[in-house]
């Protein structure tokens, strides 16, 4: 296969054989391969699944736009504009982890502007927006589940599923579950189930 040492970019078209061991290997402190044409480039492979590799490990895969500016290894950040993803998380939309709190250690963001401390999980547009936590204290072993839930302030060890459920300043130890539930103000250990 060709075998490419050394350089920072492979600028001249290039078609390589249709043999499955075919590799193209970049080697250099800042190696890129880099696709420039009228539309976006296309990478596509056939029959079997699409894997992208770094060979050594405690390193990060990132894949978007303003991605892959992790905290921490073993990031997994998928999307545009992921800007505080943290160490050994999974970050997967758009302006994810872009408040005062970088996204904490062992958390799972999923959803446009879902951000969130460590240990935390939120899924949905905006939930746990501003950062799952209090000012610059994030929040621990939050869950929000749902547009909007747990979007603003949500408290350490507190659990919000459903649309707006613990929406604004949900205290700590909470549980809300049903459309807007406990949505302003939860206080600490309260519990609101039902819309």
């Amino acid at each position: 296969p060709p075998i490419l040492i050394g350089v920072d970019n492979l600028q001249q078209t290039c078609d390589i054989g249709n043999t499955t061991d075919t590799d193209v290997v970049l080697s250099g402190a800042s190696a890129t391969l880099s696709l420039d044409g009228t539309s976006g480039p296309k990478i596509s492979y056939a029959n079997e699944d699409i894997r992208i590799v770094k060979a050594t490990e405690f390193k990060n895969i990132s894949i978007g736009f303003d991605v892959g500016t992790a905290n921490d290894n073993n990031a997994v950040e998928i999307g545009s504009n992921i800007p505080n993803c943290g160490g050994e998380c999974v970050s997967i939309g758009h302006d994810i982890a872009t408040g005062v709190i970088a996204q904490g250690k062992f958390s799972v963001a999923i959803g446009k502007s879902a951000a969130l401390g460590s240990s935390c999980i939120a899924i949905g547009t905006n939930a746990g927006a501003t950062g799952q936590g209090t000012g610059t204290i994030p929040a621990v072993e939050a869950i929000a589940i749902g547009a909007n839930a747990g979007a603003e302030e949500q408290g350490t060890s507190s659990v919000a599923i459903g649309a707006n459920a613990g929406s604004a300043g949900q205290k700590p130890e909470c549980v809300a579950i049903g459309l807007k539930a406990g949505s302003t103000r939860q206080q600490d250990g309260a519990i609101a189930v039902g819309q």
